[in-house]
């Protein structure tokens, strides 16, 4: 209640406080919607990274991921009549006695594949919790339609380009290589995709993907596999589309015996799709036979550019930082992506 009235957890003495003035839910809720916070954060707030739907007296699903993982709640919730909770795995270790307190308080929990270094909410820890109704899943990467995509720098230290934490492999090739923007812009082609792979990667994501998905208990491939040809999908290489984030969040529910709705998934607010989304040039649609385009054009926050307005901007950001330090904020597996098409 307290998240999803004000978009933040309460502290202890805080809650004890609302709950010893408030004789029920009802109460509680007017109290804190008439708050001077709330009134100050809007309508409906939410924290970057999670996502809330309270429901009195419903059951209650938590869903732990990458960035996915807030939309897939949101897409759950509005097909569902559960209480939802979308959390990004990335804020564990400052929020870690929340996320444990709300793993033993909820009925469902949809967890993300996770290593060892997230201890106590590790996969092999959680898989050995008879008592938790808790599936695993891979989120979702695809590099195939977007093979041109890079980052740079490590997590929270992301190099930014002309559209976001987002790179184009060429573009960062070419600027290392001290060519002109104009010289980059012409390397756009089909020769070269073909010179350096990038018609290669469709397949070999496929494959990725079958390994990452063989020790979790749904799997989103086949649904792509059937679909990425005809419908749309990605958004960016780790951003799905709506379309596939109401699938992701249809199998979730379909693991828990849990009626989910048909819905109008577009209508469905998605954080990712107000995020960038990435070109996919005319050559890929042309080899894979794809039924879609989005104008190879990149949109990022309502504006629309091309490619040679991302290569300029790119080139004044990094002429900002210098190319001798910008190389030295890539880590080694982004240099060995990028050392695959030098020869462009």
């Amino acid at each position: 209640m307290f998240f999803y009235q004000l978009g933040r957890f309460g502290e202890a003495k805080t809650i004890d406080h609302y709950a010893a003035h408030s004789k029920d839910a009802s109460e509680l809720r007017s109290i804190l919607y008439k708050s001077e916070e709330r009134k100050i954060k809007g309508i409906s707030p939410q924290a970057p990274g999670k996502f809330m739907a309270f429901r009195e007296n419903s059951k209650k699903m938590l869903v732990l991921g990458n960035c996915q993982a807030s939309n897939i709640a949101r897409q759950i919730a509005a097909a569902t009549d559960l209480s939802v909770l979308g959390m990004e795995v990335m804020n564990y270790q400052s929020e870690k006695d929340i996320f444990l307190e709300l793993i033993e308080s909820v009925d469902y929990i949809a967890c993300c594949l996770l290593s060892p270094n997230f201890e106590e909410i590790a996969t092999q820890n959680l898989r050995k919790r008879d008592d938790l109704n808790i599936l695993f899943y891979c989120p979702m990467f695809f590099d195939g339609i977007h093979p041109d995509i890079v980052y740079w720098g490590g997590m929270g230290q992301r190099v930014a380009s002309g559209a976001g934490d987002y790179h184009s492999r060429l573009v960062l090739n070419s600027y290392f290589a001290e060519k002109s923007e104009k010289e980059c812009l012409d390397i756009l082609n089909v020769n070269t995709y073909q010179n350096i792979g990038y018609f290669d990667e469709f397949d070999h994501s496929f494959k990725e993907m079958e390994r990452r998905e063989q020790g979790c208990d749904i799997a989103f491939r086949p649904f792509l596999l059937e679909n990425i040809r005809q419908k749309n999908c990605f958004l960016t290489v780790n951003h799905p589309t709506q379309l596939f984030l109401n699938h992701m969040s249809a199998e979730i529910c379909r693991y828990f015996d849990i009626d989910f709705q048909k819905t109008d998934y577009n209508a469905v607010h998605s954080t990712l799709a107000a995020g960038p989304q990435w070109p996919i040039v005319p050559e890929i649609i042309e080899h894979f036979n794809l039924a879609y385009s989005n104008g190879n054009s990149f949109q990022i926050q309502g504006s629309v550019m091309g490619w040679e307005e991302f290569i300029a901007r790119s080139y004044i950001l990094y002429d900002q930082i210098g190319r001798d330090k910008l190389w030295s904020m890539g880590n080694e597996g982004q240099k060995l992506i990028l050392k695959r098409g030098l020869n462009a």
